[in-house]
């Protein structure tokens, strides 16, 4: 199914926040923040254990999307789903594209959250705290949740002021983002 969303790896992407910090630009904000920035899910998704498996058999798509996944592994995007899709579980074809795919996811999120920092402290001034959450929901009763795979798990990666979680989010996370 087709869903209407941004490419985050699209330059309109950037272009729509420089739009948006230019038309707050007057305004003295003591912060803004970016909240769970990352790839949407399937639309039937309902938050419970079998929707998050559906959830992993959703990838993006998108024309700048599969341009730069091309541009990076000089693989192509198309052949790479057919990959995950198609061979058996032990093939490192299989193995290969699901990795290139879900570095791929994290990259993308992470250029976007440093270019939202960076943008941030160049319109509002260095003393606006930038405030990131960067997850959605960890769900410990699912192993290996896929979502947390949908921003890439970038904690660590990205700048910010201000790490913060919320909903159900496990303490080890917490503990983490306290010490970054």
């Amino acid at each position: 199914q087709y869903l209407n969303f941004p490419d985050l790896t699209s330059q309109n992407f950037f272009i729509f926040f420089k739009e948006l910090f230019l038309m707050y630009k007057d305004i003295s904000f003591d912060g803004i923040a970016l909240d769970e920035m990352g790839y949407p899910w399937h639309s039937n998704f309902n938050f419970n254990s079998s929707s998050y498996l559906d959830w992993n058999n959703s990838p993006v798509y998108g024309k700048s999307f599969e341009d730069k996944y091309y541009e990076r592994y000089k693989s192509e995007y198309k052949k790479d789903l057919f990959y995950t899709f198609s061979l058996q579980a032990n093939d490192s074809r299989r193995k290969r594209a699901i990795n290139r795919y879900y570095e791929f996811l994290r990259l993308s999120v992470i250029e976007v959250e440093n270019f939202f920092y960076q943008n941030g402290k160049d319109y509002f001034g260095q003393e606006c705290f930038i405030g990131v959450h960067p997850t959605w929901f960890a769900i410990e009763e699912v192993d290996n949740t896929p979502e947390i795979w949908k921003n890439g798990i970038d904690w660590f990666e990205v700048k910010r002021d201000y790490g913060f979680t919320d909903e159900i989010m496990i303490m080890p996370v917490r503990f983490g983002l306290m010490h970054k």
